[in-house]
């Protein structure tokens, strides 16, 4: 199992070294997202706050409901269509095409933030 969340880092002689946004595998830890490529940041906040932006930075995907469909997440009208940003934070959202027009990637970020708002104490548990 993996375990992300943000953890504090220790330097040699143990004392706080600031925090990254992690994946806990057994015994092995590392910085995962934004975080892998900048020193640690002053609280676990920022660090979460990190990762949810690196998170909403990833492509934009989209996709069609095989043989259903469901309630736009903006206006309510019925719709196949899907989108997702990054592999961890945001699910596949169901939003139609009027709300967030095919190739408007700025949109359906924004419109991901609106529906999923950064909130601290981010845990996610995943087994791939």
């Amino acid at each position: 199992m993996n375990y992300y969340k943000a953890r504090e880092l220790a330097d040699r002689d143990g004392h706080s070294g600031g925090f990254h946004f992690t994946c806990r595998n057994d015994d092995r830890v590392w910085p995962v997202g934004a975080c892998r490529d900048h020193p640690p940041h002053p609280t676990a906040e920022d660090a979460e706050r990190c990762f949810y932006d690196h998170e909403l930075a990833q492509p934009v995907v989209r996709a069609l409901l095989a043989d259903q469909m469901l309630r736009c997440g903006v206006c309510n009208e019925f719709t196949a269509q899907t989108i997702r940003a990054g592999m961890h934070l945001f699910d596949s959202t169901v939003v139609c095409e009027t709300c967030v027009p095919l190739g408007d990637d700025d949109e359906a970020r924004r419109v991901l933030a609106d529906l999923h708002p950064f909130t601290t104490g981010i845990l996610i548990v995943s087994s791939w």
